[in-house]
């Protein structure tokens, strides 16, 4: 991905106005060292949280079956101890 002269000039202003003029300084002046097409976009980091509220919703479920499948268990378990005593 190339940036345009516009668009880092866009981030050097913003960046100077939410850390400073040194830190965005030096922000500026280092890139990351793979280069910026390594850097994730927005959109990178929505899918990837989508991907974790996925696999977060599946466990979740998995686990509230669990529990609804011990607790017949354990309630057929103590129908039977009641019914012997």
């Amino acid at each position: 991905m190339t940036i345009s002269e516009s668009a880092r000039y866009e981030m050097h202003t913003g960046l100077r106005n939410r850390l400073g003029e040194p830190v965005a300084d030096t922000l500026m002046e280092h890139p990351p060292p793979s280069g910026w097409s390594d850097m994730a976009e927005k959109s990178d980091v929505e899918h990837l949280r989508n991907e974790v509220n996925k696999r977060l919703d599946s466990l979740v479920h998995g686990v509230w079956a669990a529990v609804g499948i011990f607790s017949a268990a354990f309630i057929a378990l103590f129908s039977l101890i009641a019914a012997r005593g």
